[in-house]
């Protein structure tokens, strides 16, 4: 594909099918280093133990992608997490109807830590819109995608290398916690009155430790409350479970603002549950 093809409509069904063996070799990767990888600094000066850790699987499995994304879809601009240790950003577009945006090694500190709960993530974007999103759990063997419109999908490592059909897949009865993260100790306090609430800082121990975004979708959690939720983790995670039948709002109950409207698409904060109903109770509990 060129820049120009870029520039019309792009099949998302296309998109999703080439990425997968991509994913699943970087998924492979990282977790045959994981019990050796080494670490390559902190990324974020002042951030929470969580979010600034960074391996070198972070920025090996971005560049496979990166590579992979130009030797098909040279005319799609790029964004990832680690953009100023990127190889080959310099090679992707400054402009094109198509964005896709990586999350390397979603969980790094989890990674570090030897947990099998981080997952990569990769959006593809239409101008404002998310269009499609895989997030591949290597730990599990297992994808979940959605496209905008069209439903939400699972398959697994196996059957994706042998291209058999990917299944359906819906929200089923989640468990009963509600992950929170960077959530001020009021709302924390009204939400535990009501549920029972895990804190990703808070309460993270490891080897135990099995929340994170993608819990929502394992049926591990009935929700999540994050404040400043970025697009390329916990709002892509949001997408496939709004398309898979659950629902997303702010901390009032109103639709999701457009993560576009805000500086490194980070909206100020973001309720995605696995029901209408349960997302219902938990604004309810945070408007007090």
């Amino acid at each position: 594909m060129n820049n120009s093809a870029a520039r019309g409509k792009v099949n998302p069904w296309e998109v999703i099918d080439y990425f997968l063996p991509s994913l699943a070799m970087a998924g492979d990767y990282a977790l045959e280093i994981q019990a050796r990888v080494q670490s390559s600094g902190d990324k974020l000066t002042g951030a929470t133990r969580i979010s600034r850790a960074l391996t070198d699987a972070d920025l090996s499995v971005q560049s496979l992608i990166e590579v992979a994304a130009l030797a098909r879809f040279p005319g799609f601009a790029y964004h990832t997490e680690e953009l100023d240790r990127s190889l080959n950003f310099k090679y992707f577009p400054k402009s094109s109807d198509y964005l896709l945006a990586l999350d390397p090694i979603n969980g790094t500190l989890f990674y570090q830590d030897g947990l099998p709960i981080f997952d990569i993530i990769l959006t593809l974007i239409r101008g404002r819109e998310i269009v499609a999103v895989i997030d591949y759990i290597p730990g599990r063997q297992t994808y979940f995608m959605a496209i905008r419109g069209e439903g939400a999908f699972t398959t697994t490592r196996a059957d994706a290398l042998e291209r058999r059909p990917w299944q359906t897949f819906r929200l089923g009865p989640p468990a009963e916690p509600v992950l929170v993260y960077r959530l001020d100790g009021r709302d924390q306090a009204r939400l535990a009155e009501s549920f029972q609430v895990v804190d990703l800082e808070r309460d993270y121990r490891p080897p135990d430790w099995r929340y994170t975004a993608h819990s929502l979708l394992t049926g591990d959690v009935s929700a999540y409350v994050k404040r400043s939720a970025q697009l390329i983790d916990w709002g892509a995670v949001a997408f496939i479970a709004e398309q898979a039948g659950g629902a997303v709002s702010d901390f009032g109950g109103s639709p999701a603002p457009n993560f576009f409207d805000f500086p490194e698409t980070r909206v100020p904060n973001l309720v995605a549950a696995a029901s209408r109903e349960i997302l219902d109770q938990v604004v309810a509990t945070l408007r007090g």
